[in-house]
């Protein structure tokens, strides 16, 4: 209903804060915020008897501040507003488990250590952490909006190497990714973890511990 007087209320908010005043007039204001004089004036009027705003008429311009009714609406819509653009951090949890060794042999791989290093910003350590979900759900759902870094695969005589994607996380204090193989022998409710260092050591955890990633 109030959507229309958001511009004036936001201009006296920034020029004089929530209780204090500014000196304006019709015309400084219809430039500011590129309407017309009158309908500045109208508006202006239809404010203050609704009290969202205090007008001082003088005699080289006027002096607004916001009333009780302005300063509720813009806290009302600041509250709505951050609820929505205000980060808040996205949890993904689960336990600890034992691998398989897997994940250690193909993170020493120099082809994939290189991509590491260059597009994940840095050199993962020669293995995984491997945390067991729920189900695959819950994976499914935190790197919903999340960036894929691909990490590419490659060919050797013997062997092809599939693609890894890679989502960034936080692991606690450090800097990790969940990646995830296009192959892999691990049950579809196990993700791998990959930071630059040995987690498992650093935060002395043990099979069924329960931990948490963020975004």
């Amino acid at each position: 209903m109030w959507g229309k007087y958001y511009p004036i209320l936001l201009y006296v908010l920034e020029k004089a804060g929530l209780f204090g005043n500014v000196k304006t007039s019709t015309v400084l204001l219809s430039k500011e915020l590129n309407s017309t004089q009158q309908t500045i004036s109208r508006k202006l009027i239809e404010m203050e008897k609704k009290k969202m705003i205090k007008r001082q008429l003088e005699a080289n311009g006027l002096i607004l501040s916001l009333d009780e009714k302005g300063r509720a609406y813009l806290k009302e819509n600041y509250n709505a507003l951050k609820k929505n653009f205000e980060k808040k951090n996205i949890l993904l949890k689960g336990s600890v488990v034992s691998g398989i060794g897997e994940g250690k042999y193909y993170m020493s791989l120099p082809k994939y250590q290189k991509q590491f290093q260059q597009k994940l910003g840095f050199k993962p350590y020669s293995g995984t952490l491997n945390i067991k979900l729920k189900d695959r759900t819950q994976l499914l759902e935190f790197i919903n909006n999340l960036n894929s870094v691909l990490i590419n695969g490659f060919k050797t005589k013997k062997r092809t190497y599939g693609p890894i994607a890679c989502y960034k996380i936080k692991v606690k204090d450090i800097e990790g990714a969940i990646a995830i193989p296009e192959r892999t022998r691990h049950e579809e409710n196990i993700i791998e973890v990959i930071s630059p260092v040995y987690l498992r050591s650093y935060y002395n955890l043990k099979d069924n511990d329960i931990l948490e990633v963020e975004k």
